[in-house]
């Protein structure tokens, strides 16, 4: 059965059924029931399109005579075409049929097929008032026609097109309906992003204000309302979510929006009148909307009335919703079946109950996404002759951002409708779960390898509309899972690195966003991922020094991308380690130039500019890796930072009675080019170049900044820390706690801001101008880019050394020269006596042998002490040392209790080559 009521039409019934059969209500809804089931109407401004049960389609278009509009079914010839939509416009329509061919309905009721999507399958199809849109099964969004307003979504400036064009922008949604008003259009996901373009004069974008908007924008106030239909009228839009809560916002003029009022709203708005009523369905016309309670088999309706198109029997405008008087004498055995608004007319389609499961149950048709079903008839019939038809389906599905984003969405206490840009809305189990099933059948794997490589990786775009497109970005590394291990070398992870590293920064941060939620096992995927191709291709240029990498190559795209999965992996605390992401390939790297080094310091018979070249290209190759610190290991970005000693000293003649004093100085005046390189400290007294002397110098150099007289830093009370100086002085004045809220008391439930408060001014804003002096003159003589390799607490023991001290190790690592052996009686007695000194003791054993009391940030390994005999001392010699070599020069001493104490009073001796 059909109902409609509304802008009157003559003769009654559109040509359905003969004017007499048509029965009216005392409200004025007319009621007939063709032969032929009517299955779908779409009411437009001066034409309304009917399908019938059999597929066949006809329009009543609408010519007004002595004010009163008449009309005259036509049949419409499809040739062997059966429709299954029709939307029609302000004076166009176009159709789809079931096979996915979509035609377009000229003024003269010819059908014409759209050649351009003609190699496409459109499952909907929406008209606004001169505009059209075509949403295919691949989740490509077409759009045409009339572009005042950017209703075609295309980008500014963009003309009007009579033919199809491609929503780009859109294409990674995976779209789950499309809707078009007057001159605004509606994209809804399978999430329920809502995304609106288009003319926006009172809002109707639900945007917050009424700029145009040419292209697609997400709706943010809709987001996780579970948002599930769209509707748009001439300038107002309805949404529903889930829930059944109605959204109604843009022009309020005619009570369209259900707020109790008549203005604009210019967000979505809940329609409180609708509240606890659970709606099923809503549906918008040119001014006014409806919305059915399937539970109560009830109609509501509200705004514009001037015509009847509210059902009530009058005419006037409602501003809240109320029931439709729908009463009919056959009421108790129909229902509703759904609900069509358009231009100034209401539609009602009601279905008897043993009838209803005849009905299509969904008229929107969704795209294609992976589903176990699918999966399993292609690895059960991918070896009959039907592999061209499972071949078409995998190009389809793997060809399309938008079907891999659709596919393996949470379901279960609908998950996905979580989706933000922290969640992906992504079931994880069920992504490896099929790429498990899929590589059960090596034809099928390798068919979806070369369409994720030719058609998926390269239309990844680097902008996305909504976080749902980046979900292919976490479905991808399970593929690439299977591949790997079958052990196929492909270009998939290179291409993959690129798409990453192509999307803008924003996008970027919620990939990552993504990747620290991960399951433990899908990041470690991800990392080894990486971290395997990245490992390989490391080693091949280790061994082929005519290769030579550029920032843009397969390997720098690989350890970036490891560099922003261990930025993810330590945002929570993750199973996953530091020791995931190093690649112990780099080591020979660094091996390699250490040997054209001592090549060239052999004197190489070659060509010396051969070797010198080669040595740059690897020293290229590391500052390029270096910007991914984590597949480092310590030890070879301290060999990075060792490399800066080619670009030469940097050389300062001091007094050793004015250290500071001449310090500071030279630094003053050097050029920053000259800071960078390594130091080297010469004492007029005495014009020697050794390493002691910069040990020494930096001993007694900061001895005297710390000095209290210095006035250059202050101890903490434990003497622990340092920092630039800082006084508080309150003199009993009154400081506001909150600048913005004067008045504002300490208390025991604020103390804490209070506490805030004191130390961010302590530690920051008192010392805030010399801190940033401080900060730009150690990254004159710090390169930069070399200090951020290297973790704060690494560079910390890089710059000052480490307090791990292991006595042990620099004791195995002790080597004796001439008569001294492990066992020579002195040997022994100097271990005795090392033993038995304390732990203070034993440091100063360690600054008198090397100049440091601290340990190398390497560890106690790298200190390799060497005794040899004092050959020339007596018994009254004290033990001397060579700093620069970590060389004792011990005395033969021949007791025990001497060697003690010609040790301790060595190490206690006052340092300091002008100090006696």
């Amino acid at each position: 059965m059909l109902c409609y009521w509304g802008e009157a039409v003559k003769p009654d019934g559109f040509g359905l059924v003969r004017a007499e059969s048509v029965k009216f209500t005392d409200t004025g809804i007319g009621c007939l029931s063709p032969k032929s089931r009517i299955k779908d109407v779409s009411p437009g401004k001066s034409l309304v399109g009917f399908i019938r049960g059999d597929g066949n389609a006809s329009v009543t278009r609408l010519s007004i005579t002595e004010h009163v509009k008449f009309g005259k079914l036509k049949l419409l010839d499809q040739k062997k075409d059966k429709i299954r939509l029709i939307s029609c416009g302000e004076a166009d329509a176009v159709l789809l049929a079931y096979g996915g061919k979509v035609f377009s309905l000229e003024k003269s009721n010819i059908c014409r097929p759209i050649k351009e999507l003609s190699s496409k399958t459109v499952i909907q199809v929406a008209c606004g008032n001169q505009h059209f849109l075509a949403l295919t099964n691949d989740g490509q969004l077409f759009t045409w026609g009339q572009n005042s307003s950017g209703q075609l979504g295309l980008g500014r400036g963009e003309p009007s097109s009579l033919s199809p064009q491609p929503l780009k922008s859109l294409s990674g949604i995976p779209l789950s309906q499309i809707s078009a008003g007057g001159d605004h259009s509606f994209a809804l996901s399978f999430s329920g992003a809502v995304f609106g373009w288009g003319r926006n004069s009172a809002g109707q974008l639900g945007l917050g204000h009424t700029e145009d908007m040419s292209n697609p924008t997400c709706v943010n106030n809709l987001n996780q309302k579970k948002t599930i239909s769209i509707s748009c009228g001439e300038e107002h839009t309805a949404s529903l979510s889930k829930g059944g809560t109605v959204f109604t916002f843009g022009s309020g003029r005619y009570g369209q929006l259900g707020h109790n009022s008549f203005r604009d709203e210019l967000q979505p708005c809940v329609v409180t009148g609708l509240e606890g009523f659970n709606v099923s369905q809503i549906t918008c016309g040119r001014n006014h909307t409806m919305a059915l309670v399937e539970s109560s088999n009830t109609i509501y309706s509200f705004g514009c009335g001037e015509q009847g198109q509210l059902g009530n029997g009058q005419m006037t405008n409602q501003c809240v919703p109320l029931p439709v008087q729908l009463k009919l004498e056959t009421n108790n055995i129909h229902t509703v079946e759904s609900i069509i608004a358009g231009g100034n007319r209401s539609f009602v389609l009601c279905s008897s109950q043993k009838s209803s499961s005849n009905l299509e149950p969904n008229r929107r048709k969704g795209i294609v996404t992976l589903e176990d079903k699918m999966i399993n008839r292609w690895v059960s019939e991918c070896e009959t002759n039907q592999w061209r038809t499972i071949k078409k389906e995998i190009k389809t599905v793997f060809s399309s951002p938008a079907c891999i984003n659709g596919s393996f969405i949470i379901k279960s206490c609908d998950g996905h409708y979580a989706t933000s840009t922290h969640i992906s809305g992504l079931d994880m189990e069920s992504v490896k779960t099929a790429f498990d099933r899929l590589a059960e059948k090596e034809r099928v794997l390798l068919e979806v390898e070369k369409v994720v490589e030719k058609d998926l990786l390269p239309s990844l775009g680097s902008t996305a509309a909504g976080v749902e497109s980046l979900r292919a970005f976490l479905i991808l590394p399970e593929l690439f899972r299977v591949l790997n291990n079958q052990g196929r070398e492909t270009k998939l992870t290179a291409l993959y690195a690129s798409a990453i590293l192509n999307l803008e920064p924003g996008w970027l941060i919620v990939l990552e966003n993504f990747w620290s939620e991960l399951p433990k096992t899908f990041l470690k995927t991800l990392v080894k991922l990486f971290h395997t191709s990245a490992a390989k291709m490391i080693s091949k240029l280790t061994y082929d020094r005519r290769q030579e990498i550029v920032i843009n190559s397969p390997l720098c795209k690989s350890v970036t991308v490891l560099q922003l999965l261990y930025k993810a992996s330590c945002r929570n605390q993750r199973e996953i380690t530091p020791g995931d992401f190093i690649i112990y390939e780099i080591n020979d790297l660094l091996d390699v130039i250490d040997a054209i080094d001592m090549d060239i310091n052999n004197f190489w018979i070659g060509d010396i500019t051969v070797m010198v070249a080669e040595k740059q290209t690897y020293l290229n190759t590391l500052k390029l890796l270096s910007s991914s610190p984590c597949i480092f290991t310590l030890e070879a970005k301290y060999s990075l930072l060792k490399f800066r000693e080619s670009w030469g000293p940097f050389t300062m003649m001091l007094r050793r009675t004015a250290i500071l004093e001449d310090c500071f100085q030279q630094l003053r005046v050097a050029s920053e080019q000259a800071l960078k390189g390594w130091l080297q400290v010469i004492y007029s007294e005495n014009v020697e170049t050794s390493d002691v002397f910069k040990r020494d110098f930096f001993h007694n150099a900061f001895k005297m900044l710390k000095d209290p007289k210095s006035e250059m830093f202050m101890d903490n009370d434990t003497k622990t820390v340092i920092w630039f100086p800082v006084e508080i002085v309150w003199n009993n004045k009154e400081v506001e706690l909150d600048p913005d809220e004067p008045g504002k008391t300490v208390t025991s439930s604020n103390k804490n801001v209070f506490v805030d408060a004191y130390v961010d001014y302590v530690l920051n804003k008192s010392v805030e101008r010399v801190f940033n002096e401080f900060k730009k003159g150690f990254y004159k003589v710090c390169d930069r880019h070399m200090v951020d390799i290297f973790h704060p607490e690494e560079l910390r023991g890089v710059m000052l050394g480490s307090e791990e001290y292991d006595w042990d190790t620099f004791r195995q690592n002790a080597t004796y020269e001439y008569v001294f052996h492990a066992r020579h009686q002195t040997i022994v007695f100097f271990w005795e006596v090392f033993e038995e000194l304390s732990n203070q003791d034993k440091k100063a054993f360690l600054l008198f042998l090397t100049g440091f009391d601290r340990v190398p940030i390497l560890g106690m390994g790298q200190v390799k002490m060497r005794v040899q005999p004092l050959l020339s001392g007596t018994q009254d010699y004290l033990p001397q040392a060579l700093t620069c070599h970590a060389l004792l020069n011990l005395p033969v001493y021949q007791r025990k209790e001497t060697l003690r104490t010609k040790l301790t009073e060595a190490i206690h001796h006052r340092r300091g080559f002008w100090e006696e």
